[in-house]
């Protein structure tokens, strides 16, 4: 790795190149006929300004949509990335963009069971395990991010796999929208205060 870089790029462009991976379509049904299905998760990859085996990874938990659409406006990590030297991991959440578990039977009523929050996590964990390893970086710290039901999804990563995610970044995440936890008509009478 060189010199740290001054000024880390008020601007940094994000650029990636698209991989897949192979996930199951169903981690939790180890005894169903769907078992062992498979099929290809996408995520995205920068290692531009990564510093190697025990500089951190930058994994963005991806929510409801195409990956592309929130690697395009996640700006402050791609900034804070070049200065910390790390790798950036965009990953794809399954039942969106181009990671489809049943292919074009995804949206069947019959497939819809594996499109949970614990499914999703567990593609994460999975995704981390083998880049760590086809990178021999076993040490690399990775820091979990997200935005919204992203940032959810990286509290909730952080919290269920602390010894996967070093650290999470949970941006406008409604962290205690939990029933139980708070009134849910609170954001409706804020919206409607004078």
């Amino acid at each position: 790795p060189g010199p740290p870089l001054e000024g880390a790029a008020a601007a940094v462009p994000p650029q990636w190149r698209t991989v897949f991976t192979t996930s199951y379509a169903d981690q939790m049904n180890w005894m169903g006929e769907d078992s062992a299905a498979t099929f290809q998760q996408r995520y995205l990859l920068n290692d531009s300004w990564w510093g190697g085996p025990t500089h951190p990874i930058f994994f963005y938990a991806g929510n409801e949509g195409d990956i592309e659409l929130f690697a395009n406006n996640t700006g402050f990590l791609w900034t804070l990335a070049v200065e910390a030297r790390a790798l950036v991991v965009f990953a794809e959440h399954r039942y969106y963009g181009q990671s489809l578990p049943y292919g074009s039977r995804s949206y069947e009523v019959q497939n819809l069971g594996p499109l949970s929050i614990e499914h999703a996590l567990l593609d994460y964990v999975q995704l981390v395990a083998s880049l760590k390893a086809n990178l021999s970086a076993p040490l690399a710290p990775v820091i979990v991010w997200g935005g919204s039901y992203g940032g959810m999804l990286a509290a909730w990563a952080r919290i269920k796999y602390p010894a996967t995610f070093a650290g999470g970044y949970a941006a406008s995440a409604p962290i205690l929208q939990i029933p139980g936890l708070m009134d849910p008509r609170g954001y409706t009478h804020v919206l409607c205060v004078d």
